[in-house]
């Protein structure tokens, strides 16, 4: 396992709250016209977001060959929620794998988890 820098902390709670924040709206959005194409606009954005989430993830993406959405085919809004969903699941993946579970004492803590020491 890759032993994760204070810096990769840093990016993932910067970028973590982008990606549920828009697959949140993306899900809105697909449950009223799940098939219409997005905007380039919105595009622009949730590939950024991606971008930061490939530095992170590196060979842990949900799919290796896939970096991002391209603007010469337009996705449908319901195919952008499926891959922001997948990268949820593998963004708390790592969170977790670079993470411990602490406060198995119910007096002393409320159980969490909490990331892993870094040099």
């Amino acid at each position: 396992m890759i032993m994760i820098t204070s810096r990769d902390i840093d990016k993932f709670e910067a970028v973590y709250p982008l990606l549920v924040s828009i697959t949140k709206s993306m899900t809105t959005l697909s449950t009223k016209k799940p098939s219409d194409i997005i905007s380039e606009f919105k595009l622009d954005q949730i590939n950024k977001i991606l971008k930061q989430c490939n530095t992170l993830l590196r060979d842990k993406r949900p799919d290796t060959d896939f970096d991002g959405f391209d603007n010469d085919t337009m996705p449908q809004n319901s195919d952008v929620v499926v891959m922001l969903e997948l990268y949820i699941a593998s963004m708390d993946k790592f969170k977790i794998s670079n993470s411990e579970y602490v406060g198995e004492d119910w007096n002393e803590t409320l159980p969490h988890y909490e990331w892993k020491k870094t040099k």
